[in-house]
């Protein structure tokens, strides 16, 4: 058994590092391409880059989900952070969806608590 396991990870680094030598390539003729088009030191690019995730909500959602749920009275992120994957009809267990989500929800409080409201608005325009 062990055999098979050593035989299995050697063959999945030559895998490996088969694809690292195509990247490399890849990486080259990249960097080539951009100084055709005037990029002075493609080499001092940053190396990492983070591709994001599928957007969770529509322009304006989160804001009026998270809205909602204050207004219902719920005041902790976690709660608040439920409602909305129950009113989008995601799964609240999924724990790694849920960090996502409660992230999203945390970040919208912060603006929304930088907003003026209606009220506030009225209450000091009046004499």
């Amino acid at each position: 058994m062990n055999k098979q396991v050593i035989d299995g990870l050697k063959k999945k680094r030559a895998q490996l590092a088969g694809d690292i030598k195509q990247l490399k390539a890849d990486k080259k003729a990249i960097e080539a391409a951009l100084k055709v088009f005037g990029v002075n030191r493609p080499d001092l690019l940053p190396e990492t880059f983070r591709e994001r995730g599928a957007r969770l909500f529509e322009h304006g959602e989160l804001m009026a989900l998270v809205g909602k749920a204050q207004r219902d009275g719920l005041t902790s992120p976690t709660d608040i952070t439920k409602q909305v994957m129950q009113a989008k009809g995601v799964d609240a267990s999924d724990r790694h969806l849920f960090k996502r989500y409660y992230d999203s929800v945390k970040d919208c409080r912060k603006r929304l608590k930088g907003r003026v409201t209606v009220n506030e608005a009225l209450t000091e325009s009046s004499p």
